[in-house]
């Protein structure tokens, strides 16, 4: 487990528990595209702000804990410390001693004294040091150059995938307003429908108003009462009249007569019966008398005996 960094732990104690990134993020509330750095151990791309909360999230949502995690890194960082020093003194161990430095110088300045005929030989020698030389240095700067390029792969590969997260979440916001917005004009429509068929429901199933229509001639008025409802009431008052005698057929109280008086009944109203087609009422005076049906008054100028008069009420 030592030889494991901070994000291959994370990461193996996620595949243990048979957990996504999606199902973490989830558990987690930590954005998705941040837990995929962490497990990439790219801790530089999470806000400074945020990284210790979500990296204590990420840890709590696998069953590992932080200080778990920094130890088992301080451990490896120990590890590596002493690889390091291990190469360090292994390097220095085999380095060419002082003496050997000397030895070499002596030998060069040997060589320099020697004949013409051996410059060739001196100078081939040189060059095989110059080329050794500049072999060792390719070599030492390989590490370096591939070092580099697996960082800017990894981080090439780490702002892809954030990138394509991105993306997703744009579209996946999207679909979702797309689809928020037909639900909300599908439930608009249906509302509008249901209201204007309700409307239309409440119009055909009010009933048409009742009308009045008068004609006289003397002491006779013809009413003529259209879209009449099943009750038709009828109601005669005194209206300034000291009295009068009333009478009205075709009603539920019968057809006998009786005398309105200011100073005891100033009124009387009864019912139509519900088959009748016609009444007829007859009134001792016109002048100070006010007739209605179902509230409606009946125009009585239209009579020109003040004594008495008849009103035929004809229902259709």
């Amino acid at each position: 487990m030592s030889d494991l960094s901070i994000g291959n732990l994370l990461r193996e104690a996620r595949v243990q528990k048979q957990l996504t990134l999606e199902d973490v993020a989830s558990l987690s509330k930590v954005p998705q595209h941040y837990l995929l750095a962490m497990e990439l151990d790219q801790f530089g791309i999470i806000p400074k702000d945020k990284a210790d909360v979500y990296f204590s999230e990420y840890a709590k949502a696998v069953g590992l804990t932080v200080e778990e995690l920094l130890a088992s890194q301080q451990q490896e960082d120990t590890e590596k410390k002493q690889k390091e020093e291990d190469l360090q003194q292994t390097a220095k161990s085999s380095a060419i001693s002082p003496n050997d430095e000397k030895k070499v110088e002596v030998e060069s300045l040997k060589v320099e004294e020697e004949v013409q005929s051996e410059v060739p030989v001196l100078a081939s020698r040189s060059s095989r040091y110059n080329r050794h030389e500049k072999r060792d240095d390719r070599t030492s700067f390989l590490p370096l150059f591939v070092l580099t390029l697996l960082t800017m792969a990894i981080l090439s590969f780490v702002f892809y995938i954030v990138w394509q997260q991105m993306n997703l979440e744009k579209q996946e916001t999207k679909t979702s307003y797309s689809l928020v917005s037909r639900q909300s004009s599908q439930a608009e429509s249906s509302q509008e429908s249901s209201s204007t068929s309700s409307e239309t429901n409440s119009s055909s199933s009010e009933p048409t108003a009742m009308t009045l229509s008068s004609e006289a001639n003397g002491d006779q008025l013809q009413v003529t009462v259209e879209n009449a409802p099943e009750t038709i009431e009828i109601t005669v008052s005194l209206s300034g009249a000291e009295s009068s005698w009333v009478s009205v057929t075709n009603t539920e109280a019968g057809s006998e007569g009786l005398l309105l008086s200011s100073t005891e009944t100033n009124s009387y109203t009864t019912k139509l019966l519900a088959d009748a087609t016609s009444s007829l009422i007859t009134l001792g005076v016109t002048e100070g008398v006010t007739v209605t049906i179902n509230n409606q008054k009946v125009d009585l100028s239209g009579l020109t005996s003040t004594a008495i008069s008849y009103v035929t009420i004809t229902i259709k």
